[in-house]
């Protein structure tokens, strides 16, 4: 585990560019990077973490057809 601070954002907008090649064309996929500030995060872990769940959300549509919403943001 290496623990290392990232911009987030251009880690997220990193992580979904290079998932788009086995992404569902028909899948709309909606991202609002606001506030997103730097973390101290292992960037491995992290990178599973959201190809996990942007994979699941998208088996989730049982037409194959849907959008999914990435968001960021602070939490006072």
């Amino acid at each position: 585990m290496e623990i290392q601070r990232i911009d987030l954002r251009a880690f997220l907008s990193e992580t979904l560019e290079l998932l788009g090649s086995v992404l569902p064309d028909e899948i709309i996929f909606t991202c609002q990077f606001v506030d997103a500030p730097e973390v101290e995060v292992d960037p491995a872990d992290l990178r599973e973490l959201v190809t996990k769940l942007v994979l699941n959300a998208c088996k989730a549509f049982d037409d194959g057809t849907g959008e999914v919403q990435l968001r960021t943001g602070t939490v006072a």
